[in-house]
C-alpha cells in the first residue's frame, strides 16, 4: 500500500527511553482523505504507545515550494499531542520557522487533515538530506493507545 515517488524516502520510529521498543503496525482501513488522486484507501500506519519518535527521511532534491501534509486520528489512550520538527542537514532538528510546530489531537472517529509549509524556510527546497521528525508529547507513556498515521503527502514545484 505504499506510494513513494521520491527517491531515498524512508521512515523509522525509535523508542524513547526507558522504553526500548517502538512499536508499529498497520491498523484497518485507513482513510482516502488527503490521498493522491486515483488511490484507494489502504491500510493506515499505526504508531503505538509508548509512544517514540517518527522520522521521516524526504529528499527534496529538485524541488521547492514543500509542504507536508497527512491524515492523522488518535484512539482514546494515545498521545495528545504531535510535535513536528525539521533537519536541513540529516542530524540537527528544529521549529523554527513553522507557523504550527504542535498539534493538539482530539480523541476522533474519522481522520482530519494536518499541514506544514516550509516553503519559506531557507534550506529545505532541493536538499538531499531534508527529514521530518514528529515526537509524541502528552498520555505519551502508557502500554495502550496509538496515533494513527495516512496519507503523508510531501509536495513541492520541480525546479
Amino acid at each position: 500500500p505504499d506510494l513513494s515517488i521520491v527517491p531515498g524516502a524512508h521512515r523509522e520510529y525509535k523508542p524513547r527511553a526507558p522504553a526500548t521498543t517502538a512499536v508499529w503496525d498497520t491498523f484497518g482501513l485507513g482513510t482516502a482523505m488527503n490521498a493522491a488522486p486515483g488511490t484507494v484507501p489502504g491500510l493506515a500506519l499505526r504508531l503505538r504507545n509508548p509512544a517514540g519518535v517518527f522520522t521521516m527521511s524526504l529528499p527534496t532534491t529538485g524541488y521547492d515550494s514543500i509542504r507536508l501534509s497527512y491524515a492523522v486520528q488518535r484512539s482514546g489512550s494515545g498521545a495528545q499531542q504531535n510535535k513536528i520538527s525539521y533537519s536541513t542537514d540529516g542530524v540537527m532538528f528544529t521549529d523554527a520557522g513553522l507557523a504550527t510546530a504542535t498539534t493538539n489531537l482530539a480523541i476522533e472517529s474519522t481522520y482530519y487533515i494536518v499541514k506544514h509549509d516550509f516553503s519559506k524556510i531557507p534550506g529545505v527546497k532541493d536538499n538531499p538530506d531534508f527529514k521530518v521528525k514528529i515526537d509524541f508529547a502528552v498520555n505519551n507513556t502508557g502500554t495502550s493507545g496509538n496515533n494513527r498515521f495516512d496519507n503523508f503527502r510531501l509536495n513541492g514545484i520541480k525546479k
